[in-house]
């Protein structure tokens, strides 16, 4: 199975799904003005969805190909692996702000076919994924002095 167009069109929507939920639950979590969304720019030069608590965040199917980032561990919670980044920059700048990066896999790889399988783990465990994402971006920057 040829993958190029999932991880086009099914990987952007799955993003898309992603950053509804920990807006969602960050909302209910800590109230409206906890989570803003990312401008067009925001997304594109500093890979940016969203800021949860003033976190900039970015929720990737393709954490393996994020450059000039620290990986902060993992998860594993119902069968998938969540993996946390540390992104000071990109191929375009250095980024003001370091950026939170969650990123979701599979033993098996993501497929048109499991993804949503993967969305109801990540629903069931957002709490669990934005503490621990959380807690190791604030001990990361701590880090960094």
């Amino acid at each position: 199975m040829n993958n190029s167009y999932f991880f086009e069109a099914g990987g952007h929507e799955f993003e898309s799904e992603v950053v509804d939920v920990v807006s969602a639950y960050a909302r209910r979590a800590w109230g409206e003005s906890s989570v803003q969304f990312s401008t067009a720019n925001q997304d594109r030069y500093e890979g940016t969805d969203l800021f949860v608590l003033g976190i900039p965040a970015d929720i990737t199917l393709a954490f393996a190909k994020k450059n000039r980032m620290h990986n902060l561990g993992h998860l594993t919670l119902g069968g998938v692996t969540v993996d946390f980044g540390l992104r000071l920059g990109n191929g375009k700048a250095e980024f003001e702000t370091p950026v939170l990066v969650i990123g979701a896999k599979r033993a098996d790889g993501i497929t048109k076919c499991n993804m949503w399988v993967v969305l109801d783990t990540i629903k069931t465990y957002v709490c669990e994924i934005l503490d621990a994402g959380m807690g190791r971006y604030y001990d990361a920057i701590d880090a960094m002095g």
